[in-house]
């Protein structure tokens, strides 16, 4: 770049319409016709540094569309517990049964309180309106094992059916725990006589994970029909599927 400068200056320095010699006496004037002018555009183009173009601001990306609201119907078995969503501490919803409540789409906890009974939450995601969610509280004092007393009025086992009728009411709260994630989340249970969970143990994609654990919490609250036998163990595989449109 220096040695185009100078090479310009040089130029410059010739005598009008090339006559005479060069300022500096040196080289040769080469200031008639075009070729003057070609090279004075040359040396302009390379000395001059050409003005650079503005970076380019990336825009902004477009914020997400707010999630809508819902009405959703909310009742509880036995009526008249009071409702909280999200936080055992939140301002209460009301006591159920509630109707027409305006929640935003997606997933939620309703935690239940009611005299008499254990205080209860349950997980739900709300896709639509019009939707009623029913939380079924247990009484506060303890399931009484079963005895000899109890002779053949219990089962030896709990069947498929009553199984299958208890755990499949989880989906909706195992589908909460999943947060969006999708796929199949086997769970090791073992339940006592009493009808409790002694234990919950995701297996799978969704083991020893935020969701999993959350899984977990939500099968240990299930209550199955008390039987003889000492203890029932299974694995149940839930399917969490997307949320419905």
């Amino acid at each position: 770049m220096a040695a185009g400068r100078a090479e310009a200056q040089e130029v410059l320095r010739c005598g009008p319409a090339g006559r005479g010699r060069p300022a500096n006496g040196g080289a040769r004037c080469e200031c008639l016709g075009p070729t003057f002018v070609e090279r004075v555009q040359e040396h302009v183009h390379r000395c001059v540094p050409r003005p650079t173009a503005s970076p380019r601001v990336p825009r902004p990306a477009a914020s997400a569309p707010a999630i809508g609201l819902r009405r959703i119907n909310i009742g509880s078995s036995p009526p008249g517990a009071t409702v909280r969503l999200d936080a055992p501490s939140s301002e209460p919803l009301g006591t159920t049964p509630l109707r027409n409540r305006s929640v935003l789409a997606g997933p939620h906890a309703l935690f239940f309180e009611l005299r008499g009974y254990g205080p209860e939450r349950f997980y739900i995601y709300v896709a639509r309106d019009g939707e009623t969610f029913t939380g079924s509280l247990q009484l506060s004092a303890p399931l009484r094992p079963p005895t000899a007393a109890d002779g053949n009025d219990l089962p030896e086992r709990p069947t498929r059916s009553q199984i299958t009728t208890v755990l499949s009411a989880l989906n909706g709260p195992v589908r909460f725990c999943a947060n969006g994630r999708t796929g199949t989340a086997p769970v090791m249970i073992e339940i006592g006589n009493d009808g409790l969970v002694r234990s919950a143990r995701v297996t799978g994609e969704f083991a020893e994970t935020t969701e999993g654990r959350c899984i977990e919490d939500v099968v240990r609250r299930a209550r199955f029909p008390a039987f003889r036998a000492p203890e029932v163990r299974l694995i149940y595989p839930f399917v969490v599927l997307p949320p419905r449109p």
